[in-house]
């Protein structure tokens, strides 16, 4: 059930961009304020994607030279996932490093991202959210400096809702089915309700939504609700420690694994290996694959981690979906940067 298409999207926030000043040129560097999460429930994700990032970046830097002669340069601040903390660092990281300009702001959280959403179009710096965030964002029109890409929310939880349509035979099937969706207690996990029930109507099938708590590791009552309604299918929109202690409940109680479908923040192998045997049979989305064979993997892998300055503390995640994904933002990212400075020439530029 992969997506794998990478829209032009990113390449639209670049055309936006224009040339900074003459004093902040000198510096020479673009700068990536990093609103990152290293400890707490979801420091997997956050460790992944950060650290693929960081090493695409590393790479970039060391193959290219950064992006046209302009190196990259990058600083994190610690969020811990928590809205207030990845607002005091976005105010702390967005005028820049040194002299050389921010380009956009990745923060992995549709909380944080919801918090400075009004504040990045106000500083005319482009909020990131790939396979996330707000899902009206992706109206250009009026979200300007926000990009939701890849997949936004809804579109996620449709083509969920048209697989399981497929699996039952087509979508006029879905009639009379019960559908659970077990759902993150924050703004992400909260995120796709309102679409589930308009899908629910127009297909006929009867949702049940089911909040967990943050961060996820209580869940014996929502999994006995689960054996009492007796579902067809659960959708698992978990994030962190949630989603392996949903595994292992589910087999607990003896609902199916292979009738629980997660979403796009429930797919690694950091969400399945701690659920053990309990993960045989799970599926789940994803926009891209896990793997080291791809090339631009190889060119990190030489370049970066066996010359020592890899990001991961540990080295086995490497190729792993949350650092694949970390891959594939950075590509958007310096390729956002390279479309603009073909505009605006071979130099720093502010997210503007």
């Amino acid at each position: 059930m992969a997506r794998s298409s990478l829209r032009a999207l990113p390449l639209a926030l670049a055309i936006g961009l224009a040339a900074f000043s003459s004093s902040s040129q000198a510096a020479g560097e673009q700068y990536f304020p990093l609103q990152s999460y290293r400890v707490g429930p979801y420091a997997a994700g956050g460790t992944g994607f950060f650290g693929g990032f960081i090493d695409y970046l590393q790479y970039i830097n060391a193959k290219e030279g950064g992006v046209n002669g302009v190196k990259l340069t990058w600083s994190e601040c610690e969020t811990e996932y928590v809205v207030e903390k990845g607002v005091e660092c976005y105010e702390r990281l967005k005028k820049g490093l040194n002299g050389a300009p921010a380009a956009a702001t990745n923060p992995l959280s549709v909380g944080i991202a919801y918090a400075t959403l009004d504040r990045s179009t106000a500083d005319k710096l482009p909020l990131i959210t790939i396979n996330h965030g707000r899902t009206d964002s992706t109206d250009g029109s009026v979200f300007p400096y926000v990009f939701p890409l890849q997949l936004n929310p809804y579109s996620e939880v449709s083509a969920i809702i048209n697989y399981i349509g497929q699996k039952s035979g087509g979508l006029d099937k879905l009639k009379g089915k019960k559908i659970v969706t077990l759902f993150h207690g924050s703004p992400y996990g909260k995120e796709t309700n309102p679409i589930l029930e308009l899908l629910a109507k127009k297909y006929g099938f009867q949702l049940t939504l089911l909040e967990v708590p943050h961060p996820g590791n209580e869940q014996q009552s929502q999994w006995l609700t689960i054996r009492k309604e007796k579902p067809d299918w659960v959708i698992l929109r978990g994030w962190g420690v949630m989603n392996p202690v949903a595994l292992k409940t589910a087999q607990k109680t003896g609902f199916p694994v292979d009738h629980i479908i997660g979403n796009i923040w429930s797919n690694s192998e950091d969400d399945a290996a701690p659920a053990g045997a309990a993960a045989k049979g799970y599926v789940s989305i994803t926009t891209h694959p896990s793997g080291t064979q791809f090339p631009v993997l190889q060119g990190i892998k030489t370049t970066v981690v066996d010359a020592g300055k890899g990001n991961l503390a540990d080295p086995k995640r490497f190729g792993n979906v949350y650092y694949n994904l970390g891959v594939v933002n950075g590509i958007l990212n310096v390729e956002a940067v390279r479309v603009a400075q073909a505009k605006f020439g071979n130099k720093p530029l502010s997210g503007e």
